[in-house]
């Protein structure tokens, strides 16, 4: 079992312990490269589009801290101490001075995210042109890396545990500093704070082990809860009240509530979702065809309106809320734009979308929309008023 492992565990059996000592192995450094490679994937996949890349921004910012705290919290902390006081760099190390300038390289990379910036020239060419340079001065500056931690492994500290109420949040990776747990502990009483104010204490009356991580996961994953263990894992991009507080709706939904209010929300969830068919792409498209408007999204907004008078189902009006297609008037080409958005557009085909939508996340299954109605009623943001009567209904609160 790797050095990692045994010390998350050593605390969750022995909750007095206090801290401990991790050595960043080439292994180490072999996780947290197939780590960045996934979240890298991860975001490639999400970003097709100027308006992707703005709204993944602040992930992306997110993203790039943890990688920045890699190459200088854990493999050069001392070392890049010793720089920035005025240290000459010839007093350093062969690998630490190479280091030095291949991880700035792939930091300066991560920072110069601005796929948002240039409307005007080809989005495609812009992103292939960026994860390609990204992922080449990745391949170097971890391959440094791995050396470095071959000839000169490094023993590092973590963070020691902090207790806030009924909870112990525990460091789980190295690197968690402890300026780091105490943000979190903060966000942890917060969050407390404000479930038990809205009236579901239950789901923070009993203790809970809560690891903090400075690890990332594909699929830019925040948070998660591990109803098996009953305990809670803050990555990254979790640290904030509103994720804490929707993963807290986990807990209350798996430890609070009975199987049987389990089964009435999943049967209220179910009864709430439709799905987008291929049939209403082609209905669609067949009357964007015999549009004549010269601007193509006045082309689309206008079929989508016909499709809505046309089509005999009762949903079409919430099915054109989710299509959309504001981001046609940067493409010259309309054939193509048309080819794309058709693309676009088919990839919601069955994917359940909630009548009375929460959120896009809450839309994906009967947990995640408790969790998501659980977070809203938390912090006073408006529910559709039936999700908030079911809501109120199920837990009786």
């Amino acid at each position: 079992m790797k050095t990692r492992v045994i010390a998350s565990e050593l605390v969750r059996v022995a909750r007095l312990l206090r801290g401990f000592k991790v050595e960043i192995t080439p292994q180490y450094v072999k996780k947290v490269k197939l780590q960045f490679a996934k979240d890298i994937r991860a975001l490639e996949k999400t970003i097709n589009s100027p308006e992707d890349a703005a709204k993944s921004a602040p992930k992306w910012k997110r993203l790039r801290t943890v990688y920045e705290k890699f190459f200088y919290e854990w493999i050069l902390r001392d070392h890049m101490r010793e720089l920035s006081r005025g240290k000459p760099a010839a007093e350093l190390g062969y690998l630490e001075n190479k280091l030095q300038e291949t991880a700035w390289l792939l930091v300066i990379e991560l920072r110069s995210y601005e796929l948002e910036t240039d409307p005007w020239e080809d989005f495609d060419k812009i992103k292939k042109k960026f994860f390609s340079r990204l992922k080449r001065r990745a391949r170097v500056a971890f391959a440094d890396a791995m050396e470095l931690a071959e000839v000169q492994p490094q023993t590092i500290d973590f963070a020691g545990q902090v207790e806030v109420g009924s909870f112990t949040l525990v460091p789980e990776t190295a690197g968690v500093t402890p300026e780091e747990m105490r943000s979190v502990a903060k966000m942890v009483e917060s969050a407390a704070g404000q479930i038990k104010r809205a009236g579901f204490g239950k789901a923070v009356q009993k203790s809970m082990v809560i690891q903090v991580t400075t690890l990332s996961k594909a699929g830019l994953v925040a948070a998660e809860y591990m109803p098996e263990k009953d305990e809670m894992r803050v990555r990254p991009l979790g640290r904030s009240d509103t994720t804490i507080i929707h993963e807290f709706g986990h807990r209350y939904y798996y430890r609070i509530m009975s199987a049987g209010q389990r089964a009435q929300w999943d049967a209220v969830y179910e009864g709430d979702v439709f799905e987008i068919q291929k049939e209403d792409i082609d209905l669609i498209f067949s009357l964007i065809d015999r549009q004549h408007d010269e601007r193509l999204n006045d082309r689309v907004e206008n079929a989508l309106r016909q499709y809505e008078k046309v089509s005999r189902d009762p949903l079409a009006k919430l099915k054109t809320k989710q299509l959309i297609f504001g981001w046609l008037w940067r493409e010259e080409d309309a054939e193509k734009a048309l080819k794309k958005l058709r693309g676009f557009w088919e990839d919601q085909i069955g994917e359940p979308v909630m009548k009375n939508e929460i959120s896009d996340y809450g839309n994906t299954k009967a947990e995640e929309a408790f969790a998501e109605a659980f977070l809203h009623a938390v912090i006073g943001k408006r529910l559709p008023s039936m999700v908030d009567y079911w809501l109120r209904r199920v837990t009786g609160t």
